[in-house]
């Protein structure tokens, strides 16, 4: 609900602040005292555009302040914002004279689109030139599934559709990339191909490094072992080791605390013999093997090779194998999902159309409804000729399903009805969102509903008729009315009057006998008159008494 609203240096207007009550809001006065910049003012708190224009003369900016109690829907739509409410919320336009404009949302400076958005979700305006919130097919749309409570069945569909996208995107990146494919295919089958060619082992570079110095100086090491084996053999340290030991051994016989000395060189010349006799037979299998040596060297430079194209080690070349594994495995797959997408697009396009065809079933259903209940209301909304229709087309395929729905008025039956926000005037849209709205009922989501010039034309019986539809729908809405009409005011909740006073303009909200002299003002141009303030005291009783009524419990 739309709480408050306080204006600075705006148009004529140079202070002011307006309170609303729940219900019906009536804003009075005379012709071209500024009652529209109230209007105005709203529209900017719901990011409409502004202009330097509508700064008050001398004056560097006009400042339109409002309070909203938000509702737990708006709550939500600010949060996914980035904004959280708790409580009031406050919303600040500030137009300066050079043009620039700036909107703050709950102490929080954003964009004009912010808004937008939550103006969205707070109130319609209704109007001439501002005919919007009924013309915009979305909108109507919204109203349409609203009254048809269409939300799991458009829920479902927005599932299915979105399956449906999703296998066809993929549908369509399989077809772009099918040379690409084809291409990374004949790459991975390489790659193998020269890994596994390679039949590669984790320690393969160790045994390399082992094998090939030995076959490259064969012929050294078994010169050196030859050598050695002359050093150790019988003429040589094991001969010498043999000999000293039979010279201890006599020495031991004669003095006993010499074996222990026996027993080492014992040791020393039994390892002395045996450390000869390996060394013959690793010199002797020693062999120069030119084949080998070149299979060898072959290996090394092929594992160099492969670490130069997939890895720094034979483990990571032997990894880049193992994954091109992989992935040549998912291209295999993708083939073979490449078989099946079509009929799974088939499928999820039927359910689609299926989900498609129930909510199309459903609006028109509803549709056929709606127009019924709200060409009842035109009528009472001084329309008597008018017709009212809601057309729902198929068209292609969309987030809201297949229709494209179209409310359809004429003012008169001898015309063929056209959309309304094409032919209906200021006060004929006004009034016929009226009658869209009391036909909505509860369904309608939007708290605060404003009505510029809907009492144009209108006038006896029938403007008393466009009053009590103005108070019905003050019932399950905030309504705020600029109005001529002294019927319309005698039922306002509250009644606000724009008044010029010296230089500058006031805004006051009006009770008692305040109240029943703009009301004879409306109604004679005299607001002294006793005849005039006898009518508009009749005025206001009966609609006091009318109210009474509606809100009186039943039976």
């Amino acid at each position: 609900m739309l709480l408050e609203v306080h204006l600075r240096n705006l148009g004529l207007i140079k202070e002011a602040s307006v309170e609303f009550s729940p219900g019906l809001n009536v804003v009075t006065g005379e012709t071209g005292v500024g009652k529209t910049l109230l209007v105005t003012s709203v529209g900017l708190l719901s990011g409409a555009r502004g202009t330097a224009r509508l700064v008050s003369d001398g004056a560097s900016e006009a400042v339109v302040q409002g309070v909203v109690a938000p509702d737990e829907a708006l709550a939500k739509a600010l949060a996914s914002a980035g904004i959280d409410v708790s409580d009031e919320l406050v919303l600040v336009r500030r137009l300066s004279s050079d043009g620039r404009s700036r909107a703050v949302v709950d102490g929080q400076l954003c964009p004009v689109s912010t808004l937008q958005d939550v103006g969205r979700h707070v109130i319609e305006i209704h109007g001439q030139g501002a005919g919007f919130a009924l013309g915009d097919p979305s909108t109507q749309l919204a109203a349409l599934d609203a009254f048809a409570g269409t939300g799991e069945l458009l829920t479902s569909y927005r599932a299915a559709l979105t399956r449906l996208r999703a296998l066809e995107r993929e549908r369509e990146e399989m077809d772009d990339d099918e040379r690409t494919r084809n291409r990374e295919i004949e790459l991975l089958t390489y790659q193998i191909d020269e890994i596994e060619r390679a039949g590669l082992a984790g320690d393969d570079e160790e045994r390399l490094d082992a094998a090939l110095p030995r076959l490259e100086h064969a012929e050294k090491l078994g010169a050196i072992g030859a050598e050695v084996v002359a050093m150790i053999d019988a003429d040589g340290a094991a001969g010498a080791f043999a000999t000293a030991l039979g010279a201890m051994e006599s020495a031991a016989s004669v003095d006993p605390s010499a074996a222990p000395l026996v027993e080492r060189l014992a040791q020393l010349s039994a390892e002395a013999s045996e450390i000869g006799r390996d060394i013959r037979a690793w010199a002797e299998g020693l062999e120069v093997d030119p084949e080998q040596l070149e299979a060898l060297r072959e290996r090394r430079a092929l594992i160099g090779s492969l670490k130069r194209k997939y890895g720094a080690t034979v483990g990571e070349v032997i990894a880049f194998g193992t994954t091109a594994r992989q992935r040549l495995d998912d291209i295999g797959s993708r083939a073979e999902r490449l078989a099946t997408i079509d009929d799974d697009i088939e499928t999820a396009m039927s359910d689609v159309e299926h989900a498609a065809a129930q909510l199309s079933e459903r609006r028109k259903k509803a549709a056929k409804q709606l127009a019924k209940l709200v060409t009842a209301e035109l009528p009472a909304l001084a329309l008597t000729n008018a017709t009212f229709e809601i057309a729902c087309r198929r068209g292609e395929l969309a987030e809201t399903g297949r229709d494209r729905v179209s409310f359809l008025f004429s003012s008169s039956r001898s015309k063929a009805p056209d959309q309304i926000g094409k032919i209906a005037s200021g006060g004929e849209l006004s009034r016929a969102m009226i009658a869209v709205t009391l036909a909505l009922a509860s369904s309608h989501r939007v708290p605060v509903l404003l009505f510029d010039e809907a009492d144009q034309g209108v006038g006896g019986e029938a403007a008393l008729d466009l009053a009590r539809r103005l108070a019905k729908l003050g019932r399950t809405h905030q309504v705020l009315v600029v109005s001529h009409l002294p019927q319309i005011a005698a039922f306002a909740d509250r009644h606000i009057v724009v008044r010029r006073s010296g230089d500058d303009i006031a805004v006051d909200a009006l009770e008692g006998a305040d109240r029943l002299v703009e009301i004879s003002r409306m109604l004679a141009g005299l607001g002294s008159s006793d005849l005039a303030k006898a009518h508009a005291a009749e005025l206001v009783d009966l609609a006091a008494r009318e109210r009474d009524e509606a809100l009186r419990p039943a039976g």
